[in-house]
């Protein structure tokens, strides 16, 4: 049903409700003022009766009284793009910046699609009902909700409350059944285990990839989702690969991977359970451990480009520090750590590598290493 109904009296609250990471987009606001200027029409709000218009969580105590008005208008400066009016009989749950650029444009009343079902009475159930027939006007169609604002929204509705750092991911009273999220959004049982899995992997690498790549690194042992990402506090580096799979000599983090690159990465780890969990970090699918070696590895045409081979200064730079780390400071040894473990780790990959490739070659290496080197090989 569409009739016009008075801006003042429509409760609109994008913090509570939308699941965008951005509810208004200036930009796009502007556009519309700017088309309600040509004699543009606007598509109809989307508004749901409130089932107690008189409920505490939208008409505080004596709306009128002076100190109430002035603690509501505080509620509103905090609260982006909110209008929480002294009397509503709607709550908007889709078109907040279509109702802002109604505001700006000074237009007092305007068409609203009015949902059936009222929300409500209290505030937890009208919430999570404005949720989702929010999150269900926006999927597929609207401006676009990006990953990300799809998986926070859902992870409301699921668990009826925002994440802890330590989640177990039992829904809380005020969950909604993930049969009656799935109905009313016309998506099937899969697209909900995708979104739990996308949730919880989210979650625990502290990263979001995205639906596709957070859900090849979910077909790994929950345990191990954050070392894939993660090299302690440092991003974990992958060999990576082009679009045929094969090895291109360098290391990327898993956040420059592809979906399909990720699967495949993915796969491998999965054919050799340790490689996480090892300890050493070790590079995936190296040449070492390729079966389809020829028989007489062949010597390529030299590298053409320019070849950093002079590490002499980094070597002095060790040589120096490791003299003096019994006279650092607590400050200055934790400020160490931080500055060289990025670049151990790297220099530890490359050395891995090379020796791998010369492995591979069938190369004799015993000539190189000093006593030094065989400890850092490990």
């Amino acid at each position: 049903m569409t009739v016009d109904l008075s801006l003042d009296l429509i409760y609109v609250d994008p913090t509570r409700v939308s699941g965008r990471a951005q509810p208004v987009v200036e930009s796009y606001r502007e556009r519309l003022v700017a088309a309600l200027a040509d004699g543009a029409t606007l598509p109809p709000l989307k508004v749901a009766p409130l089932a107690d218009p008189y409920h505490p969580w939208y008409v505080p105590a004596a709306p009128h009284n002076r100190a109430n008005q002035f603690q509501r208008h505080g509620t509103m400066r905090q609260r982006p793009y909110s209008h929480l009016p002294a009397y509503a009989t709607h709550a908007l749950y889709d078109g907040h910046c279509t109702y802002w650029a109604l505001r700006d444009a000074g237009l007092a009343t305007y068409p609203v699609q009015v949902h059936p079902a009222p929300v409500g009475p209290d505030e937890a159930s009208a919430e999570q009902a404005l949720r989702l027939l929010h999150l269900q006007a926006n999927i597929n169609h609207g401006q676009a909700l990006t990953d990300d604002d799809i998986r926070r929204a859902f992870v409301l509705l699921w668990l009826g409350r925002k994440p802890t750092e330590r989640e177990t991911w039992s829904p809380g009273p005020h969950a909604i059944e993930t049969e009656a999220i799935a109905a009313q959004l016309g998506r099937s049982s899969s697209w909900i285990s995708q979104m739990k899995l996308y949730a919880m992997v989210t979650h625990a690498i502290s990263l979001d990839l995205g639906i596709s790549r957070a859900g090849q690194i979910g077909r790994l042992d929950a345990d191990l989702w954050r070392l894939f990402v993660w090299d302690g506090d440092q991003p974990r580096l992958h060999p990576a690969r082009d679009s045929r799979g094969r090895q291109v000599g360098e290391l990327v983090t898993a956040d420059k991977l592809t979906t399909a690159q990720l699967k495949a990465l993915v796969e491998e780890y999965m054919d050799r359970p340790t490689a996480l969990t090892g300890p050493r970090l070790t590079v995936v699918g190296d040449p070492a451990d390729d079966e389809r070696v020829p028989e007489d590895p062949i010597d390529p045409e030299p590298y053409q480009e320019e070849l950093p081979l002079d590490w002499s200064d980094v070597m002095i730079r060790a040589e120096y520090c490791y003299g003096v780390i019994r006279r650092l400071s607590n400050n200055q040894l934790l400020q160490m750590l931080d500055h060289v473990r990025p670049a151990v780790t790297q220099t530890h990959m490359l050395y891995q590598g090379l020796e791998a490739e010369a492995r591979r070659r069938r190369l004799d290496l015993d000539a190189l290493y000093s006593p030094h080197q065989e400890v850092i090989n490990g």
